[in-house]
């Protein structure tokens, strides 16, 4: 069950922010490049960095507050995954999708960000 501890997550296409309120205070995130954020159903935020500024473990949790809670390595790297570049929910399990230049590999992690299992897409 979803714990909605934010609101107003706010994360325009081609941004380089990703803001929400959380207990009256606006939060944000910025860098030079694209993010992409998702509010995971335990009520904290994933948030992709799409920066050179960021190697190819460009992903965290953040907690409501703003604070890093884990940083999600490449788990495609060996593959030649060269980062994360988005994340969705695909029946209602977390899902990471890592590209390189010849294929997109999803990413199935848990709620805390540990591994589960990983499968090519299209």
């Amino acid at each position: 069950m979803k714990k909605y501890l934010i609101k107003n997550l706010i994360n325009n296409d081609n941004s380089s922010v990703a803001s929400w309120i959380f207990k009256g205070k606006k939060i944000e995130i910025t860098n030079k490049g694209r993010i992409l954020a998702l509010e995971k159903q335990d009520g904290n935020i994933l948030i992709i960095h799409i920066d050179k500024a960021y190697d190819e473990d460009s992903a965290f949790i953040y907690s409501p507050s703003g604070k890093i809670i884990k940083k999600i390595i490449n788990f495609e790297k060996k593959s030649g995954c060269i980062c994360y570049d988005d994340v969705y929910y695909v029946d209602k399990e977390l899902t990471l999708i890592a590209g390189s230049r010849a294929k997109r590999i999803a990413c199935v992690i848990d709620e805390k960000g540990n591994y589960i299992r990983s499968y090519e897409t299209r």
